[in-house]
Order: structure tokens, then C-alpha cells, then sequence
């Protein structure tokens, strides 16, 4: 018979249910953290990949064709700003006719010009100071030069000049040969005719645009060519009264 003071080997149960259910919670934390875990790690990988699916890259449905009816509404827009040059030419003519700038003369205007003029109580054509200029020393491809006349009156009396006689005009020479390539009046009338004065003291301004088309006295008017590139002067004169030659370029 066994001893009833011997003490038992094994641990009274209530001992193992508190073990199992301490290790039950144990795994339950660990599963739970790692659950937590792969959670965080999972939704960062997700955000990066959607990121760039948040700003998708659309493309014209039909470009082809988009680029077919660009190009053709460029090709419109070039026509229609590029009239006929002839046309221009004319055009701008009747525009400097009523564009004539009035400007009294300053001290700028006055340079090079004798100041005994001043006191003289008489005036001829031989008397007034040309001066020719342009809107740039070089025009590219196409664009038409558009040049100046100056007239300043240096005397002490009106200037009456008749224009029909004394032909105002707009003289383009090429350098290399000095070969006249065009004049304004070869193909229109003047852009100033009849008498005109010039007041005493005073300054007159003329325009004229140049197609950049040559002419020729008495030539076809209808067919002339376009004047290559290269450096040119003009002459802007009144009768035989001449400016200085102004030099210019073509492109």
C-alpha cells in the first residue's frame, strides 16, 4: 500500500490551465503582431505601386489626324499673311501718302547743316537736306525693308517745290556694281506730287516700302524679280538733290 504522507510527482491541474492558457496568450500576441506587421509592410508596398497609376499619361485619340489639320491651318495662316509683294508695295504707298510725318527740326537734324542758312530769306531745291534711313541695317528672308526720307528746310523761307517737275522718289543701287535695282517710281507715281512746301526751318518725312522686287524705267511692271540677297544702299532724292547713300542688307 502506498504512503498517503508521500507527496505526488505530478502538479496539482489547475497549475497546467494557467500554463497553457499563458502560453496560449503568448502565441496569440506573437500572431497578432506579426498580423500587424505584414498589414504595415503590405499597404506601403501598395501606395508605391499606385502612385504612379494616380497620374496616367493620355494620348489624342486620333493624332494622325490632328496633325494632318495643324498643318493645314498653318498653311492657311501663311497664304493669307503673304499677299502679292506687288500688291504690298501699293498698298503701303497709299499709307505713307497719309502718313506724312510734320515734325519741326531739333538740334539732331540740324547737325551738318550750315548755319548761314538760317539767315538766308530764300529757298531752292538745292538748299533742303535729304536725309535717307530705314527700319533695320538687315531684314531676313521676306520681310520688307521700309525706308525714310528726311527733309529738313534750314533756310529762313518757306521752300515751295514742284513735285511733279522735281520727282520725289526711293533709289535702291546694289553695292558690288552700283547697278540701280529699283526706284519707286518706276512702277507707281510718286508718294508726294504737285507743289509742296517745305517750311522754313522745319522737316518733312516721306515712306515708302520696297517689295524687294527689282524695276527698271519703262520695264514690265507685271513681271519683275525678287532681288537676291546682298548689301545695297539706298538714295532717297528730290529732282537731282540726293541723300547720302544709306547701306543695307538683304538675307
Amino acid at each position: 500500500m502506498s504512503n498517503p504522507n508521500q507527496s505526488s510527482d505530478k502538479l496539482p491541474r489547475e497549475i497546467y490551465m494557467r500554463r497553457r492558457i499563458a502560453a496560449f496568450v503568448v502565441i496569440l500576441v506573437v500572431v497578432v503582431g506579426l498580423l500587424i506587421a505584414f498589414s504595415a509592410f503590405g499597404g506601403n508596398n501598395d501606395d508605391e505601386t499606385a502612385a504612379p497609376e494616380s497620374t496616367p499619361v493620355s494620348a489624342p485619340e486620333n493624332s494622325e489626324d490632328e496633325g494632318v489639320s495643324s498643318e493645314g491651318s498653318e498653311e492657311i495662316e501663311s497664304e493669307s499673311a503673304e499677299p502679292s509683294a506687288a500688291n504690298d508695295e501699293e498698298a503701303n504707298r497709299d499709307q505713307a501718302r497719309d502718313g506724312e510725318s510734320e515734325e519741326s527740326s531739333n538740334d539732331s537734324n540740324s547737325s551738318n547743316i550750315d548755319p548761314a542758312l538760317a539767315d538766308k530769306d530764300s529757298c531752292e531745291l538745292s538748299d533742303l537736306v535729304i536725309r535717307a534711313s530705314s527700319d533695320a541695317t538687315t531684314y531676313p528672308n521676306g520681310v520688307q525693308p521700309n525706308f525714310g526720307m528726311t527733309v529738313v528746310n534750314p533756310t529762313g523761307a518757306d521752300c515751295d517745290i514742284n513735285l511733279d517737275e522735281e520727282t520725289l522718289r526711293f533709289e535702291v543701287y546694289r553695292i558690288s556694281d552700283n547697278q540701280r535695282m529699283w526706284t519707286d517710281t518706276d512702277c507707281y507715281d510718286s508718294v508726294q506730287t504737285g507743289t509742296y512746301s517745305f517750311p522754313a526751318g522745319e522737316e518733312r518725312s516721306f515712306d515708302a516700302v520696297w517689295s524687294r522686287l527689282a524695276s527698271e524705267r519703262g520695264g514690265d511692271c507685271g513681271q519683275r524679280p525678287v532681288v537676291e540677297p546682298g548689301a545695297y544702299f539706298l538714295h532717297t532724292v528730290i529732282g537731282d538733290n540726293a541723300s547720302e547713300p544709306y547701306t543695307f542688307n538683304l538675307a
